[in-house]
């Protein structure tokens, strides 16, 4: 099993994400959505490639938690590092 290793952007996406459910859906969103994503960290240690490349020349994988969130996520040998939280409804930055 790969190790998940959390990028500093990544935590603070995550914190943000929390904090706007938190105050605009409540509680039980926030929770939803955390375990939404660390069911999908759990899967993606076991198959690191889980999700398709969202940046051929960085070698950067997506995979979409909700309608709004994707985890961007970089793989390097038996580990997986979570980059970011994107918000699918803006324009990414990253090139398909």
């Amino acid at each position: 099993m790969a190790e998940v290793i959390w990028q500093d952007r990544a935590v603070d996406d995550f914190d943000n994400i929390k904090h706007y459910l938190r105050e605009n859906y409540g509680e039980y969103q926030v929770r939803r959505f955390v375990r939404r994503v660390f069911d999908f960290l759990n899967l993606l240690s076991a198959y690191p490639k889980l999700g398709p490349i969202q940046n051929k020349e960085l070698e950067i994988r997506g995979f979409v938690i909700s309608s709004q969130t994707t985890i961007l996520y970089k793989t390097h040998k038996s580990k997986v590092f979570i980059l970011a939280f994107i918000d699918n409804r803006s324009d990414p930055f990253l090139s398909k």
